[in-house]
């Protein structure tokens, strides 16, 4: 797994956010290869454009936690938040 290293400037709101990110995008990329599949068929299935997925999947850009659950949900794992 990616060493996650954010960036120093962050609040610790958004550092515990972009982790959660960071962990959920890992275990939707582990599914989509150990299935064989590309990021390209996700956003197909979840009719959004492949390049933005990527940003978001690989942290160059925040999702919320809504897009979390539509990744998850595309690939058939559970994510959840721990409260």
């Amino acid at each position: 797994m990616a060493r996650f290293q954010p960036t120093p400037d962050l609040t610790i709101g958004e550092r515990e956010w972009a982790i959660f990110q960071h962990r959920v995008a890992v275990a939707v990329l582990v599914e989509l290869d150990q299935r064989g599949k590309g990021i390209e068929w996700l956003a197909d299935e979840l009719d959004v454009n492949a390049d933005w997925l990527t940003r978001k999947l690989y942290g160059r850009v925040p999702a919320d936690l809504g897009e979390m659950f539509e990744w998850s949900e595309g690939v058939g794992i559970t994510i959840s938040v721990k409260c």
